[in-house]
């Protein structure tokens, strides 16, 4: 494996985006493999994922010029984007508290996607998408709040065991059939 480079995507990456989300779409991904190695539970359109790689939002990990991994954050302020578990968010900031704050007294970004090619995982390339997202972000936000479908153990074990981040609340998602775990980090302290 070369050096992996992380760094924000680009308009041209567009395409690479697209397909790792369709591969691991948990709709394209049978039961076995979703239990084994994850897999990515919302769906961002290419409409959306323009703006928000315009807005410097998107974050990639790159080998040579090959997409390997991304992270899609999202801006409290553009949380109105479609996506039924950001919504639901917004709904109950007011009730989740972290640090003794309720979430919506707080400066966040969501982790609306995070995903990482099959043959690039368990390589270290997850932490190093979030050590970039803390220098791009951390000025901005005191948060990232991330949500983890908890029919995802990889995922919440990535996050909570490996990454430290914590678990402050669930909610259930009737548009998605999902109930997920609401999980934070200081984005300061995240890598």
């Amino acid at each position: 494996m070369s050096e992996i480079i992380v760094k924000s995507a680009k308009e041209e990456d567009l395409d690479q985006i697209i397909n790792l989300q369709q591969t691991n779409l948990k709709r394209n991904v049978n039961l076995e493999k979703r239990k084994k190695d994850g897999y990515v539970t919302l769906e961002t359109s290419e409409d959306v994922l323009q703006d928000m790689i315009k807005n410097e939002l998107v974050i990639g990990a790159y080998e040579n010029d090959k997409l390997v991994a991304y992270l899609i954050c999202l801006e409290k302020a553009r949380l109105d984007v479609n996506l039924d578990a950001l919504t639901e968010l917004q709904k109950i900031s007011k009730q989740i508290k972290i640090n003794g704050k309720q979430l919506n007294d707080t400066k966040y970004c969501a982790l609306e996607s995070i995903c990482i090619d099959k043959e690039y995982r368990s390589k270290g390339i997850l932490p190093k998408l979030y050590e970039y997202a803390s220098k791009q972000l951390g000025p901005k936000y005191d948060y990232a709040i991330g949500f983890i479908d908890q029919k995802n153990p990889r995922s919440y074990h990535s996050h909570v065991e490996k990454l430290g981040f914590l678990t402050i609340g669930t909610f259930d998602d009737s548009i998605n059939k999902a109930t997920w775990n609401i999980v934070a980090k200081p984005l300061r302290a995240i890598g």
